[in-house]
């Protein structure tokens, strides 16, 4: 799916979408491992999209891994806020569900 001649935002939305599938099946090392795709496709060109969307995804593993320990939960609300700054709104249900703001 994602050949050389890819459209570099269908990449973008391949690893978000494909690291966001991965936490929901409880994937964390398919979550990890899309978030460094992510960050190894953007390396050239950083910019916050990526890193944020990287961040998310190893928070959320690490919280599927070792349960909600209190220095990630803080980690996971500052991140949370970060993102809502950034006005990427669209990935703060994941943290918001896990921080057990919503319902899951």
């Amino acid at each position: 799916m994602l050949q050389p001649d890819c459209l570099a935002h269908s990449r973008l939305m391949f690893y978000r979408d494909a690291i966001d599938v991965s936490l929901e099946e409880k994937n964390w090392e398919e979550a990890l491992r899309y978030a460094n795709d992510l960050e190894a496709f953007a390396r050239p060109e950083p910019f916050e999209f990526v890193r944020l969307v990287a961040a998310r995804a190893r928070g959320l593993a690490a919280l599927g891994r070792r349960g909600p320990e209190p220095e990630l939960m803080a980690q996971l609300t500052s991140l949370r806020d970060e993102i809502r700054r950034a006005g990427l709104g669209a990935l703060v249900p994941g943290i918001e569900a896990a921080l057990g703001l919503v319902a899951a």
